[in-house]
């Protein structure tokens, strides 16, 4: 008899990516961080990939009159995580967020 392991679900795939950017920037406050995408493999089969994103600490605002009166979004960074889906464990992590063609 084989013994079925428990494959990590996208929930627990996206804990894990918010637990990691945590530890690997303890003494950053990441403002407005939210989950942007997941999926199971576009790359490999055996990986979640996670992409977080979060605005800059700093902005690039220029001064002038209309950006006095109307809100300016702060640009935003992403992060790609690489959960191993079997074992849970963080196997990388880039910077940015693939673009569609």
């Amino acid at each position: 008899m084989t013994e079925q392991r428990e494959r990590v679900d996208m929930r627990q795939a996206v804990n894990i990516a918010f637990e990691a950017i945590q530890q690997l920037y303890p003494n950053s406050t990441l403002e407005d961080l939210l989950l942007e995408e997941v999926y199971l493999g576009a790359m490999n089969k055996g990986e979640w990939e996670v992409t977080l994103g979060f605005a800059r600490p700093y902005s690039t605002e220029r001064p002038g009159t209309l950006s006095n009166v109307l809100p300016q979004a702060k640009p935003r960074a992403y992060k790609r995580f690489f959960i191993d889906a079997e074992s849970g464990k963080l196997k990388g992590m880039l910077d940015g967020r693939i673009e569609a063609d």
